[in-house]
């Protein structure tokens, strides 16, 4: 079976040969024809086959030739997908002059903006970004035929389910609609009701959403809360005796309070030390006394005045409150005996940088917070090596398999965890004696609660790897938190390669220098250039993106030319 008979542009036909995908896989022979056709699709993805979905969002712009303005839209949560998406399709779409520009958390902002008020055609985009673009520029899509949701399910953290709700509110057209996912978890179902219009499943059953419109509340009858709030009686009793029989109730006050005295009963004592202490912990809050009580009187039709106000300032007015799950509205805090550090990381030596500082760790407990699953992949296998006990965990594997994993980790079996694009409050460990910020994470909140989570229950250190790009974030972090980390220095091993790869770059910028007295080609290779070229300048004020799968971390470079790395990527 061959991608022909899907009546594919020539030049994606030719794209699909250089970056030697050469037949479809089962998922995209179940994906291609009905994406094709323009349904809205919910797609289980687990081996995230990219081409699933860029091969039909691809054919759709080649097909309609020269367009203006942005017509694919592809949300992709992970900072590192968004540039290796955005390289395939810069690869796929080489014949085709299919341009496109990466909304990256790390990038150019101002660059960014341009690139989306200029109408790149297709744009790969971390909502978060987006969304403050859109908000800032006030720019909307009117023509878009195509929006891509990809890894649905990573949506959970940092809030991005509420986030790609909000770029759809600048949609102004209808596009069809592809969402991809490797399970169904809360967030996709969010984004599938929310986006999707009678779609075709691949993969998922329709009970995997019915049951969740199942659990849905109902809609709340206005009338009917007024009226159980108006015969709704609460009564408080603090530090009751114990219950009378039935004969004892049936018997008047005064009776009741000479058999009270004949007991002697003395009221037992408040210690009020102690109940301040449990109120503060409590997940209740009773307010007695309230400053307004509702009023007494009525008005001539025999109704309480207050009859008509809404059920919300009627439980404002009440004689209880209750707060539920206190705990969770409040901040998370930077421990003050936390010890925080960072190491300014040189260009493409993220992983040499973690592998010298664990190796001059001698604490045990450490735990790596990666920014995806891919580098958590990628670090466990090198870290592997060095036997020093390492397990990994992300979102994609199963309840068992985690359990399993970080069972070994919390019973000491293992040194290191490493935790690839998840937040500290989806893992309960009771203490860590150090966390490493292998992506420094771009919301305050998260770097908090990485550090609740070291100085929870001993001083402990926090130690983020900081490269070029992640800058930012950590200036914004420290801005916000109210004192800086401390530098640590560079490990000297790192110090000696980076010397080293100084002076081969001398060296190799030295015999680049000496002229060449080679023939020139031919005339033909010379117009092939020049074509080369004017694609590659057509990329709306920002750099290509590097492929960042030999490097680590968040910066890499194109080793090997695009060809390369796709032969990598693919083998």
């Amino acid at each position: 079976m061959s991608f022909e008979q899907y009546d594919l542009s020539p030049d994606l036909l030719n794209g699909l040969v250089d970056t030697r995908i050469e037949n479809p896989t089962p998922l995209q022979q179940e994906v291609i024809p009905q994406a094709l056709e323009g349904k809205h699709l919910l797609v289980k993805n687990e081996s995230e086959d990219n081409g699933a979905f860029l091969i039909p969002a691809l054919q759709k712009l080649i097909a309609n030739g020269e367009v203006s303005g942005t017509r694919i839209l592809i949300l992709t949560p992970s900072i590192e997908r968004a540039k290796a998406i955005d390289e395939m399709i810069w690869a796929m779409g080489y014949h085709a002059q299919v341009s496109s520009t990466s909304l990256s958390m790390k990038g150019d902002k101002v660059a960014q903006e341009q690139a989306v008020l200029d109408g790149a055609p297709v744009i790969v985009a971390n909502p978060g970004r987006l969304v403050d673009i859109l908000e800032k520029t006030k720019k909307t899509f009117t023509d878009l035929e195509c929006v891509v949701i990809d890894e649905a399910h990573n949506m959970e953290n940092f809030s991005l389910v509420g986030r790609v709700k909000s770029i759809f509110e600048f949609i102004e057209n209808q596009p069809q609609v592809l969402i991809f996912s490797g399970t169904m978890n809360n967030a996709t179902k969010q984004l599938a009701e929310n986006a999707l219009k009678n779609p075709e499943l691949i993969g998922f059953q329709s009970t995997d959403i019915e049951e969740k419109k199942a659990v849905e509340p109902a809609e709340i009858n206005e009338e009917e809360v007024k009226e159980k709030l108006e015969q709704a009686s609460v009564k408080v009793v603090l530090n009751p005796e114990e219950k009378n029989t039935n004969e004892e109730s049936s018997e008047n006050e005064d009776s009741a309070q000479e058999k009270a005295e004949d007991k002697k009963t003395e009221p037992v004592e408040i210690d009020q030390k102690e109940v301040e202490a449990k109120l503060k912990k409590a997940s209740v809050k009773v307010v007695l006394n309230p400053e307004k009580k509702e009023p007494e009187n009525k008005t001539d039709s025999g109704s309480d005045s207050n009859s008509d106000k809404a059920p919300v300032e009627k439980l404002k007015e009440a004689s209880v409150s209750v707060v539920l799950k206190k705990d969770q509205t409040d901040e998370p805090s930077v421990p003050k005996n936390l010890e925080q550090g960072y190491i300014n990381v040189p260009p493409r030596m993220k992983i040499s940088t973690l592998m010298a500082h664990l190796e001059n760790s001698k604490v045990e407990r450490i735990v790596v917070f990666t920014a995806s699953k891919r580098t958590a992949d990628r670090l466990f296998r090198i870290i592997l090596k060095k036997s020093w006990g390492v397990v990994s965990v992300d979102e994609s594997i199963n309840k068992e398999t985690f359990n399993e994993r970080f069972q070994k980790f919390t019973s000491n079996e293992m040194k290191i965890l490493i935790v690839g694009g998840m937040s500290a409050t989806d893992i309960e460990i009771d203490k860590v004696t150090q966390v490493i910020n292998y992506d420094v994470p771009n919301e305050v909140e998260e770097y908090r609660y990485r550090a609740e989570l070291v100085g929870s229950k001993k001083a402990g250190q926090m130690v983020s790897l900081v490269s070029k790009m992640d800058r930012d974030d950590i200036e914004k972090i420290t801005n916000e938190v109210g004192y800086a980390p401390e530098e640590i220095k560079l490990p000297e091993e790192v110090k000696k390669k980076k010397k080293g790869k100084s002076s081969n770059n001398k060296k190799r910028n030295n015999k680049q220098s000496k002229p060449h007295n080679k023939t020139r080609r031919g005339s033909s290779n010379n117009k092939r250039a020049k074509k080369k070229k004017e694609t590659a300048d057509k990329s709306y004020g920002l750099p290509r993106p590097s492929y960042d799968g030999l490097s680590g971390g968040r910066e890499g470079d194109r080793s090997g030319g695009v060809f390369g790395w796709v032969k990598k990527l693919f083998n």
